[in-house]
């Protein structure tokens, strides 16, 4: 099995989202939106003058609102092809 990246590992810390320590009740509306997140707050403030483009930031916010997967899809994160028809 693939271990994460060390860019994945340090990107992630800085996003706002629910653990394996987390209650996985139901949680308000945008309880977790991307604007809550550390990595975005800092972005907007123009964290060592990077600027993102329009379509960086939708896949960025996309990125977070799934709740920051490393995998791209289930058979990368090792799931057995038959097991996904």
């Amino acid at each position: 099995m693939q271990s994460f990246s060390q860019a994945y590992r340090e990107l992630q810390r800085h996003v706002r989202r629910p653990g394996p320590e987390s209650d996985y009740h139901m949680f308000p509306a945008a309880e977790y939106h991307a604007d809550t997140s550390p990595l975005i707050q800092m972005l907007q403030k123009g964290h060592h003058g990077v600027q993102l483009d329009r379509e960086a930031w939708d896949r960025l916010v996309t990125w977070i609102d799934l709740n920051a997967p490393f995998h791209g899809t289930w058979t990368e994160a090792g799931a057995k092809p038959e097991i996904l028809e």
